[in-house]
């Protein structure tokens, strides 16, 4: 088996545990999901796991976070730049948020976060990180489109991040993430414009 063959093999591994965790972590949240489950459901060994994953699940927490918000996050802010006009932008937010809303991937994540053990917590430097630097992008998107909310364009990108990808609460029965981006949106937009 040649050099290339192995990398290529080891990489879809490391991408169905991925996968594998990301579905699992929202079933079942961090706490409740086991390295050992991980791996049965990507239909690996716990040894590929460790192979690829060699600080465990808060590595692979890491990866889950990151490969979900890298995964929409670039093409939606390519679409806002490319978008014709502000009601497209405004369907291609809300549409991000109902699918964020109906597939509840990582929503998780931010809830969870309080439960987590302090090392694990401490580990999520990174994705803070990371995810810092998307909302900051999705701000900064917007704000090219809309000059005149270029003066908080980080803060309006966390806005967007925290209406897409936190649940709406239970007793709001009529309503999901799409409807609230839709009405803020259009609130931003008309109150600023």
């Amino acid at each position: 088996m040649t050099a290339t063959t192995r990398r290529a093999r080891k990489e879809r591994t490391r991408q169905r545990l991925v996968e594998a965790a990301i579905k699992l972590f929202a079933e079942a949240g961090y706490a409740n999901t086991s390295v050992d489950r991980i791996a049965e459901e990507a239909g690996c060994t716990k040894g590929a796991f460790y192979t690829s994953f060699k600080k465990g699940k808060e590595e692979i927490l890491l990866e889950a976070i990151r490969a979900d918000q890298d995964e929409r996050i670039d093409a939606l802010t390519t679409d806002i730049t490319r978008a014709a006009e502000s009601a497209e932008i405004i369907g291609l937010l809300v549409a991000w948020a109902g699918e964020k809303s109906a597939s509840g991937r990582l929503s998780w994540s931010l809830i969870e976060q309080a439960r987590l053990p302090t090392n694990v917590l401490l580990s999520l430097g990174p994705y803070k990180e990371a995810i810092s630097r998307k909302w900051q992008r999705l701000g900064a998107s917007l704000s090219s489109r809309f000059p005149h909310l270029a003066h908080n364009g980080g803060e309006l990108g966390a806005l967007l991040y925290q209406i897409a990808y936190v649940p709406v609460p239970s007793h709001v029965s009529r309503s999901n993430s799409a409807d609230i981006m839709q009405v803020a949106l259009e609130g931003l937009l008309r109150v600023r414009s």
